[in-house]
């Protein structure tokens, strides 16, 4: 009976490891446009991410890279139109091209209850002194520890900043942030829905 009950947690676990998916997206944007506290978008290959797989997420910036002040926090992910849901994950968060001596992050365990996946470093994480940090790309390594609805597919890849640095603008609460990420992916699912046309 002993023998049964562990090849059957054993059979139960290897179906668990064989279940989760190692996905791997890279993301370019053009920062030219940015500006500290704005929601930046790019479409990517839709890709699925559910419960126990794991995220390699990279974003990369042309003309030479980001500058973000001394002081902010970063925040980017994967964003989808199928609605919210909560998902917690560890991630860690490593940059190339950076100036200064910074080296990376994590990990950072995070509840997300809203319609995206990815990790939000906050808290001014990026402390190097006077001055600005730049960097070429920001790679965030994240898995999903546990997510209710099993799984989502992710259309769109985001980047957000908030700095220290200047008057900062009225900043929304984070409650209110995530309303406008989970609006964007709905209204992204309504224009989607309504390209495709129903018969009258």
């Amino acid at each position: 009976m002993k023998f049964r009950l562990v090849a059957f947690a054993g059979l139960v676990l290897c179906t668990n490891l064989a279940s989760a998916a190692n996905v791997s997206v890279s993301a370019t944007f053009d920062p030219s446009g940015f500006a500290p506290f704005a929601l930046n978008t790019v479409a990517i290959d839709p890709v699925v991410v559910g419960d126990g797989d794991s995220l390699d997420l990279t974003v990369a910036f042309t003309t030479g890279g980001l500058t973000v002040g001394s002081g902010s926090s970063i925040w980017f992910g994967l964003l989808t139109s199928e609605g919210s849901d909560t998902l917690q994950t560890e991630s860690t968060l490593s940059f190339t091209g950076a100036s200064g001596n910074l080296q990376g992050f994590g990990p950072l365990a995070q509840d997300n209850s809203f319609a995206h996946v990815g990790s939000y470093f906050g808290n001014g994480l990026i402390q190097i002194g006077p001055g600005d940090f730049s960097f070429v790309t920001a790679r965030q390594l994240l898995t999903v520890l546990s997510s209710e609805l099993g799984q989502r597919t992710y259309g769109l890849a985001f980047f957000f900043y908030e700095t220290t640095v200047g008057p900062p603008p009225s900043v929304p609460e984070p409650g209110v942030l995530a309303l406008m990420v989970g609006g964007l992916g709905l209204l992204g699912f309504a224009t989607r829905r309504r390209r495709s046309g129903s018969p009258a």
